[in-house]
């Protein structure tokens, strides 16, 4: 009598089915998968951040950015206030505020109010202990004030530290945080970074100039084209091995003589019984009519 024998098939390859093949081939699969999940949340872990990163969106200061949208100018572009200019339409740009310096804007921190000429100052904050009659800061708002200097050096001497001073006390008299932006190569001096810490804000290495390249800017674009990488190597394998796995075939009963055999008479053996069944009620009719 035929086998009715179950067969792996792989591509041309036939091996014959039972329990130990079943059994190492699932374990396989599950590996399998076990690895390409692990390795679709490496890429994906690799990808998202990357991308975010690139979105330049997520700098823990008031524009939300690393670095500038722009380049404003630098030493020999042009003169002094030109140069000063430049960054701070890039600054109100990305800050979404107004210029400050502006005619109709001009905001000003106030010593003493009355004292100030109405043509300098629209609005007059009152604030004391300041090292000048009023300051106007390049920008304000109620959450923060903020200052660019588009400078070579910042150094922790003259004017500059007087301004500076009185932007802190300003900011800690509103409860506000001080941000100072520069270039992104600019030396800034320890104790003037201390300084404007002091008020819960920062010294902002932002304003790119010629030749520069964010170094997070450049990991991160790495790091996206790698998961890009291994996200289409998975792709690519799972579309490979829907057409490699193997799959059990169930091949149909041998047609040999005994089988034939077997199956007429069964065939006869129901026709005989049906047959009987027939006679049987025939007689009981027939019995019935006399």
């Amino acid at each position: 009598m035929g086998q009715n024998r179950r067969v792996f098939i792989i591509g041309s390859q036939v091996q014959p089915y039972d329990d130990s093949n079943v059994v190492s081939e699932t374990i396989r699969r599950c590996r399998v998968r076990v690895v390409r999940r692990l390795l679709l949340l490496l890429a994906l872990l690799c990808f998202i951040p990357s991308v975010i990163l690139l979105l330049n969106i997520t700098a823990p200061n008031p524009t939300g950015r690393r670095t500038s949208s722009a380049s404003p100018l630098v030493t020999g572009q042009g003169s002094g206030s030109m140069i000063g200019q430049s960054a701070e339409v890039i600054l109100a740009r990305d800050l979404r505020l107004p210029n400050n310096n502006d005619f109709n804007q001009r905001q000003c921190l106030c010593q003493n109010a009355n004292a100030i000429d109405k043509r300098e100052c629209n609005v007059c904050l009152p604030v004391e202990n300041l090292n000048s009659l009023y300051r106007i800061p390049d920008f304000i708002s109620e959450r923060f004030i903020a200052e660019s200097k588009n400078r070579q050096d910042l150094a922790y001497s003259g004017r500059e530290v007087d301004q500076i001073s009185d932007y802190v006390v300003a900011a800690r008299a509103l409860n506000i945080p001080l941000w100072v932006y520069v270039r992104v190569d600019t030396p800034v001096a320890p104790e003037f970074t201390r300084l404007v810490q002091s008020s819960g804000g920062d010294v902002v290495y932002y304003f790119t100039v010629p030749g520069y390249v964010d170094p997070v800017d450049d990991l991160a674009g790495k790091g996206m084209w790698a998961g890009m990488a291994v996200l289409g190597g998975l792709a690519l394998l799972k579309w490979g091995s829907r057409r490699r796995l193997p799959h059990l075939v169930r091949p149909r009963h041998p047609n040999d003589p005994l089988s034939k055999a077997v199956t007429s008479l069964n065939t006869a053996q129901d026709f005989a019984r049906r047959r009987q069944a027939r006679l049987r009620r025939e007689m009981d009719e027939e019995w019935n009519d006399l």
